[in-house]
């Protein structure tokens, strides 16, 4: 752990010894009550587990890399996480903790360490005590990602307290083994992400006042394996005193979840696959994360948060329909172009691995297949879709059409599924969004190196919370999308602090509550604007998919 001693301190403390001798040499009292008291170092604040030394920012304070567990290796991998050590020295937080181990991917480096139980702090210079807190869970298929990657430049300067997290990835955060239920004794195992999730949030609970955040006035958001994650809190009895509010980005997807039989199984197929023949924990707890990291790359598995007894004892949906949830203010939303990420993805993969631009690039020979594939049925079910809802001849091309297949299917209907759920089992507002800017900055490379528009495509709506009008201005982002982001930002804030998005003082454009009439806003920056769940729907083709 990198622990340092705060050496401004040490010489404050040092001058002020110094003068307490010399002036006893003097024949005085060295404990004179006239002797001044140190003066704090402003930067510094208590946890539990020990002070922690921040860095100044021009838009507040920086409290970077803080453990709120200790690194889950050994015994405590495949455990649930254990709070952090406590510390002596103040802990210097400039710079950021280890990044949780996972394979290279679109978005960053692979890293190999298990030491990755961190969290950052963003403060606002004034915060009292009294401002909202923001604690942002990320996505990237449970697989990939780091909460060190978001900075909340302009949520900091609507004077909000945020906070991101780490959390274990992959087949150490989302894969279990038989021998871990046994050796539970209430049965249970795996979900080992979630669990990590809630021991940040009781972290918040217990420390955030020192930063001047309200530990009673909690919300939780995140994006993609992110918004899962906020939805699997909502419908978890273990986090129901951890957060006030919940906002949903592109996280609907994961309304089915697997029971911990199947998570077992499937952890007990993926270690009997290994070269070493790990069958048993004993085993598994000592193989090298690197051994472990490339037999994940391998396999090619997917990852979701699964069922356990105590903290997912129902599936998302299920706890939904039945109303038993953690009942608080939602805002929920989806991309209007959420699937062209991963078909862009896709055609960077190929060409990037040298196939031929025709072979790389989806033609109208493809579109069957890809979407057979996407729904998983045969290819004459996919053409019937295709002719019948899908048509070629209404897209630009292949890719497009594809990703508007995937988008209704995988985000946009299950989105709305789950807005019906939330209004009828629960007395507190939800709010509806649809991100709708097809001008936003591409963040997958050069937009010119895709074969079609990129649009509005998944995560792409990231960028209009985070960061600030300087750093968008410099990715390129118009004046358009600029003050679409300000609002945008503006709506999320405000949510923090009262439940609402609109502002107290009525200006901007309204958002209303989804109510009977089913109000969805869509953040379009040639005009903020609202429909209808009905019509959206209709846009999305839900009814079909609702029956499929």
């Amino acid at each position: 752990m990198n622990m340092t001693r705060n050496r401004a301190w040490q010489l404050a403390l040092g001058a002020v010894l110094g003068s307490a001798l010399l002036s006893g040499c003097g024949g005085s009292s060295s404990g004179s009550d006239d002797d001044p008291a140190p003066t704090p170092d402003p930067t510094v604040r208590s946890t539990q587990q020990g002070d922690v030394q921040g860095v100044e920012e021009s838009w507040g304070l920086s409290f970077k890399g803080i453990p709120y567990a200790q690194p889950p290796v050994g015994d405590l991998r495949y455990a649930a996480p254990v709070p952090a050590e406590p510390w002596t020295e103040t802990l210097s937080a400039d710079s950021f903790g280890g990044s949780c181990i996972q394979p290279q991917s679109t978005f960053g480096a692979a890293t190999a360490t298990e030491d990755c139980l961190y969290l950052n702090v963003y403060q606002p210079e004034d915060a009292d005590g009294t401002n909202a807190v923001m604690v942002w869970i990320h996505g990237g298929a449970f697989e990939t990602g780091s909460g060190n990657s978001y900075v909340p430049t302009d949520l900091v300067d609507q004077g909000v307290v945020v906070v991101t997290i780490n959390y274990r990835l992959g087949v150490l955060g989302f894969l279990s083994h038989p021998d871990l239920a046994a050796e539970d004794p209430d049965g249970y195992s795996g979900s080992w992400g979630l669990l990590d999730q809630q021991l940040a949030l009781q972290w918040v609970q217990d420390n955030i006042e020192s930063f001047g955040g309200n530990p009673d006035n909690v919300t939780i958001f995140g994006e993609s394996a992110g918004g899962a994650s906020v939805l699997s809190h909502v419908v978890s009895p273990t986090a129901t005193e951890l957060f006030d509010k919940a906002i949903v980005q592109s996280g609907a997807y994961t309304a089915i979840q697997p029971d911990q039989a199947a998570i077992e199984a499937a952890g007990d197929t993926f270690y009997q696959g290994l070269e070493s023949s790990c069958s048993d924990i004993a085993c598994i707890r000592e193989l090298d994360a690197s051994v472990i990291q490339a037999a994940q790359a391998a396999a090619g598995l997917d990852f979701v948060p699964s069922r356990r007894g105590d903290i997912l004892p129902k599936s998302i949906s299920t706890s939904l329909t039945d109303g038993d949830y953690n009942k608080v203010p939602v805002m929920t939303g989806s991309n209007l172009d959420e699937w062209r990420l991963f078909v862009a993805i896709g055609e960077a993969t190929r060409l990037r691995a040298g196939q031929p631009e025709a072979d790389a690039i989806l033609d109208a020979d493809d579109y069957a297949p890809e979407v057979a594939s996407l729904i998983g049925v045969d290819e004459a079910t996919a053409q019937s879709i295709i002719n019948g809802y899908y048509p070629l001849s209404a897209y630009d091309n292949t890719s497009v059409a594809v990703s508007a297949v995937g988008t209704d299917v995988v985000f946009s209907c299950g989105m709305l599924g789950q807005i019906g759920q939330l209004v009828a089992s629960s007395e507190n507002a939800v709010y509806a969004y649809e991100f709708q800017d097809r001008d936003a900055p591409s963040i997958i490379g050069d937009a010119s190196f895709y074969s079609f528009d990129l649009g509005a495509a998944h995560a792409f709506e990231i960028q209009y919370i985070f960061g600030s009008r300087a750093s968008r201005e410099a990715n390129g982002m118009q004046s358009a999308s600029l003050d679409l982001a300000d609002a945008m930002t503006s709506y999320w804030a405000n949510f923090a602090k009262t439940g609402d998005p609109n502002p107290s003082d009525g200006t901007g454009v309204s958002w209303p509550a989804v109510s009977a009439t089913g109000e969805i806003i869509q953040l379009d920056p040639d005009g903020i604007a609202t429909t209808t769940t009905a019509q959206f729907g209709t846009d999305h083709k839900c009814g079909f998919w609702s029956s499929f």
